[in-house]
């Protein structure tokens, strides 16, 4: 095998390898792209959540107050809110409400009054819940007693959650461009 036939090698790999990404970016954009779901009014996002005082003292009473819009950004009377702990800072930790249901009024307005329970301290995302119109809001209240800047996670010792779905795409297309460059760069080189 003489040294021409050794470039002639090459080029037929930089040929085969920048032909199969160019092949595999667009396969991985059009066959991967997850579906997704509807979930209510999307951008209507005027509906708003709001607590009384955003850190308390374990026992103490604080007020939710929702505000639920329509999709058109009317109000939304009569519609049914299911307020709860979306996470706590440890399993067994859940906020207290009363009521733990209610209904909206004529200007889509609809309170409970929560009580976070001493013993627990430390970060408590409280959710309000409205099924018939597919909203879910959220709100952070922070228990006294709890250090500054320790999230909910790392006092429950939990894992960090997986990568989202469109991060393993970044590392496909970018793999992808530095095929590409790469056999463009041997072909390049293998012309001078």
């Amino acid at each position: 095998m003489g040294p021409s036939s050794v470039g002639g090698t090459y080029k037929r790999i930089a040929a085969v390898v920048g032909l199969s990404a160019a092949m595999a970016v667009p396969a991985a954009l059009a066959a991967g792209a997850p579906a997704l779901a509807y979930n209510g009014c999307q951008g209507g996002g005027s509906s708003t959540i709001t607590v009384s005082s955003p850190v308390v003292n374990g026992g103490a009473s604080i007020t939710v107050t929702v505000t639920i819009l329509n999709c058109d950004g009317s109000a939304a009377q009569g519609a049914g809110v299911v307020f709860g702990t979306q996470t706590g800072p440890r399993s067994g930790c859940q906020a207290g409400f009363n009521p733990s249901q209610a209904t909206t009024n004529s200007n889509g307005v609809a309170t409970t009054q929560a009580v976070l329970p001493a013993g627990c301290p430390c970060q408590y995302v409280l959710s309000a819940s409205v099924p018939s119109l597919n909203q879910t809001l959220t709100t952070t209240v922070r228990e006294n007693g709890c250090l500054p800047f320790t999230s909910t996670a790392a006092i429950q010792g939990a894992t960090p959650t997986a990568p989202q779905p469109w991060t393993s795409y970044g590392v496909l297309i970018g793999v992808a461009a530095l095929l590409i460059l790469a056999a463009t760069g041997v072909a390049i080189r293998r012309r001078t």
